[in-house]
């Protein structure tokens, strides 16, 4: 299933960076693609059923303790939930 897209924050934009100012000529082959680069359009989207683990997640998440007990929802006591 697709998801919904329901805003566009960002349009899509190029990014120009100037050469730095000790570029030496013999070193044009590292910065090529690196001068002018599309960044695509950054969108808010919705997904539906979808589930998630910790192991990608970038943000952390209640660490079970015995001091919770079973006041941890099973979900986090595993590390995948729901969304």
């Amino acid at each position: 299933m697709k998801p919904e897209v329901l805003a566009t924050i960002y349009a899509e934009t190029v990014a120009r960076r100037k050469l730095p100012v000790n570029f030496n000529e013999d070193h044009r082959a590292l910065f090529e693609g690196e001068l002018e680069r599309v960044i695509a359009e950054t969108r808010l989207l919705k997904f539906e059923d979808v589930w998630a683990s910790r192991a990608n997640a970038s943000r952390r998440y209640p660490v079970p303790t015995p001091e919770l007990g079973t006041n941890v929802p099973s979900a986090a006591r595993t590390g995948i939930s729901r969304v």
